[in-house]
């Protein structure tokens, strides 16, 4: 499972499945059950790098403009 960007994903040998892949379209409907079960289990792990509030988006960003953080970025509503 990835959210890289397509290009990217194939640049690093991976096949990219979404939408803007439409022959990934019957593996899709193949395995959504699968991938919903999982994710109701709560198998599928995201590693966070970091969580910053809506304020601090300027440092999130500066974050992502660095060396790649090891795991993904949340920007969190406080309110």
């Amino acid at each position: 499972m990835t959210i890289a960007a397509a290009a990217r994903a194939k640049a690093d040998g991976y096949v990219f499945i979404g939408a803007s892949n439409p022959a990934s379209g019957p593996f899709r409907a193949r395995i959504r059950s699968r991938i919903l079960q999982l994710a109701q289990d709560g198998e599928p792990v995201v590693p966070m790098a970091e969580t910053f509030t809506f304020d601090d988006a300027p440092a999130a960003f500066a974050t992502l403009t660095g060396p790649h953080p090891p795991g993904k970025l949340a920007l969190v509503n406080e309110h």
